[in-house]
């Protein structure tokens, strides 16, 4: 049976989750932005680079945070919140 403290950790790592993906959403703009400044294509490449891993894992933060939204609407459909 579900317990309150399962409820907090849900909330936390929603909390978390969306915090990480709006850390590497901050990484995408700031490479975004590198990208445009510089004028060798190999630095070029180093911020493409490292834009695509941000977006990945901004997505993955994303997904994380959905997860665990799920979770907290599930535990409080459960009467947790009470």
């Amino acid at each position: 049976m579900p317990t309150k403290q399962d409820l907090e950790n849900a909330i936390n790592a929603y909390k978390t989750a969306r915090a990480e993906a709006q850390k590497y959403g901050d990484e995408v703009m700031q490479a975004l932005q590198m990208e445009d400044l510089v004028s060798s294509s190999t630095a070029k490449e180093i911020f493409i680079r490292k834009r695509n891993r941000a977006i990945q894992a901004m997505e993955n933060g994303n997904k994380a945070a959905q997860l665990a939204d799920h979770a907290v609407n599930e535990l409080l459909a459960m009467g947790l919140g009470d």
